[in-house]
C-alpha cells in the first residue's frame, strides 16, 4: 500500500520509552510450587526486523543497557515483544480493503527509507460519511526502524 495512493494518509512516530534491552520476569508457578524467571532480549524480535534496527539496539547505543524486571506469570519473551512492537507506531487513512484486519501484517510504502515497511495492524475502523466517502482508519506498530 503507498501513500498518495490506496495510502492516502499515515502520521508515523518512534518512541523509545517502552523500549528495553532485555526483560526478567519473576513470578509464582501455583500448580508446581516454585518460583518461576525467565529472560528475554533482542533475540525475541529478530524475525520481525527486516533488516532493520530495532529499538532495543538504538537504546544501548544512545543510552547504554536498560535492563526491566517485572513479577507476572506472562512469558518474557512474550512481554518483550509487546514492548518493542510499540517502537515504531502510526495511525493512517486508506482505502477499504479486507486485507486492513486486526492481526494483519500490512506493508505501507512511500514513507521514507526509516518508515517504510511491514507493520503489524492493532486497530481498524471501517467508516462511510457523505463527505469523506468510504475509507478505513488504522492504527499499526513495528518493532524497528529501517536503514537510511
Amino acid at each position: 500500500m503507498s501513500l498518495g495512493a490506496a495510502l492516502r494518509d499515515f502520521n508515523v512516530s518512534a518512541d523509545l520509552r517502552e523500549q528495553r534491552t532485555s526483560l526478567r520476569v519473576s513470578g509464582w508457578d501455583e500448580a508446581s510450587k516454585s518460583a518461576i524467571t525467565q529472560e528475554a532480549d533482542e533475540s525475541a524480535i529478530n524475525g520481525e526486523l527486516d533488516g532493520g534496527e530495532s529499538g532495543a539496539s538504538i537504546l544501548r547505543l544512545a543510552f547504554g543497557e536498560r535492563r526491566e524486571s517485572v513479577n507476572d506469570t506472562a512469558p518474557a519473551e512474550a512481554l518483550f515483544r509487546m514492548g518493542a512492537r510499540q517502537f515504531v507506531t502510526g495511525r493512517g487513512i486508506a482505502d477499504s480493503s479486507a486485507l486492513l484486519r486486526v492481526g494483519a501484517y500490512v506493508d505501507l510504502q512511500g514513507l521514507g527509507p526509516l518508515f517504510s515497511g511491514k507493520y503489524y495492524v492493532i486497530e481498524v475502523h471501517h467508516l462511510f460519511d457523505p463527505a469523506k466517502g468510504m475509507r478505513t482508519e488504522f492504527a499499526a506498530e513495528r518493532p524497528g526502524l529501517g536503514r537510511p
